[in-house]
């Protein structure tokens, strides 16, 4: 053990001979434990957040998309799907068409977010949902149930015009089961001044089903009656939909993909991330702002450190000159005050992250703290959470002592 670290640790655990060193000892001690713990709570809630919402939108979204380069429509080629099914790893390839139009029920209008899916689509993504609506003979009953078990009965195969409503829009409207809506979509090509209606490509489609899990005006049906609505081959889709067996993370299957397919870079691959890529940047912001904020906090309350290096340094003034007089070179002696601050900010810290953690623990396990009655605060334990943490205190720790040494000159050791 050197030297100065023996004094340091000397100097730390003994009391001080002022009643304002010690005060303000603790007061620096107490500041780091509060202030880290508080980073961690508040690291550990934004991830809880961050991962809620994540989820609870890209269950909505597909693992990997494929979607051209260039333009909308996609082609799906005997050689692409050859492709696609040579990379071990994935276990489904669904057609996907997402476009805005205009849907239509006894003269009154609302503009919705088509989703025409095909089958394999259904199964790996939807088949859970659950729907509400007439599936028998039987008028009268209306029952809830998932599209899987409606398939079953013959309901939402991929050649029908049956047409899935969101709850928000099929109540807007008042939309009765069975009932007949109209979708309208421009035609492509030049405009028809004579005949406005000429200018739209018009569908009919069978109102036979409500989901609940979305608020914005959408609605699902097949992927024909979507190729049909927009004017497209057999063959063309807007994005195609990727599911694997998770033995590799998406971005590993990303690249296995670009490598079999994107020879000419006709095609654009995208995760989960780079489909919400505006929404993840913005939770990214957000967590660095109030990251931000705490690590200020957290420096604010280390400047009682900076104060009980100083008062310990004019405190312990007769004993440095003496052990100057011993031979203990002057920057030996600027040490000892520069570890018995980081001490400080170590124990502090150590102190205050096991603090955090155990709140943290308590709120995933009791869900003390709500945002209602019915949803607890989530909080999410996370590794870079711990890293960011230790590193702040420890930088922030480093400074605060070098700030704290300032004081201890050659002059004022000769006075």
């Amino acid at each position: 053990m050197s030297t100065p670290f023996y004094i340091a640790k000397k100097y730390f655990f003994t009391k001080k001979k002022t009643s304002a060193a010690n005060f303000i000892n603790i007061t620096a001690i107490l500041g780091i434990v509060v202030g880290t713990a508080a980073l961690f709570v508040i690291l550990s809630t934004f991830s809880g957040f961050e991962k809620l919402t994540i989820e609870s939108i890209f269950t909505k979204k597909s693992t990997l998309k494929i979607q051209p380069a260039e333009g909308k429509v996609l082609t799906v080629t005997p050689e692409l799907e050859k492709k696609l099914k040579e990379i071990p790893e994935i276990v489904s390839v669904s057609s996907i068409i997402e476009e805005k139009i205009q849907m239509i029920y006894k003269g009154y209008g609302e503009f919705v977010y088509l989703r025409a899916v095909d089958n394999n689509y259904i199964k790996t993504n939807l088949d859970s949902m659950q729907i509400y609506g007439i599936f028998e003979s039987d008028t009268a009953r209306r029952e809830m149930i998932t599209i899987k078990e409606a398939q079953k009965s013959g309901y939402f195969n991929t050649n029908d015009s049956q047409i899935l409503v969101s709850s928000k829009t099929s109540q807007k409207l008042n939309i009765l089961f069975q009932d007949s809506l109209k979708f309208y979509v421009p035609k492509k090509g030049k405009i028809k001044q004579n005949s406005p209606l000429d200018n739209f490509v018009i569908e009919e489609g069978f109102f036979n089903g409500v989901f609940l899990d979305e608020e914005e005006p959408a609605v699902y049906t097949s992927i024909n009656f979507g190729r049909k609505l927009l004017e497209m081959k057999p063959n063309q889709t807007y994005a195609l939909d990727i599911q694997h067996n998770k033995k590799l993370d998406d971005e590993a299957i990303k690249t296995k993909i670009e490598a079999k397919i994107n020879g000419n870079h006709q095609y654009k691959i995208l995760t989960q991330k780079d489909q919400m890529g505006s929404f993840y940047k913005m939770l990214k912001t957000e967590n660095v702002m109030v990251y931000l904020i705490f690590t200020l906090i957290l420096i604010i309350s280390t400047f009682n450190l900076i104060g009980s290096i100083i008062i310990l340094i004019i405190e312990k003034r007769e004993d440095l000159t003496t052990l100057q007089a011993l031979g203990m070179d002057f920057s030996s002696i600027k040490r000892i005050f520069f570890l018995e601050g980081f001490m400080v900010t170590f124990i502090g810290g150590f102190t205050g992250l096991i603090l955090g953690l155990i709140i943290v623990l308590l709120q995933q396990q009791m869900g003390w703290v709500r945002v209602n009655e019915a949803i607890p605060y989530p909080v999410d334990i996370k590794l870079i959470n711990f890293v960011i943490v230790v590193s702040t205190v420890i930088i922030i720790g480093y400074f605060a002592a070098k700030l704290g040494t300032l004081k201890l000159t050659q002059e004022f050791l000769k006075k």
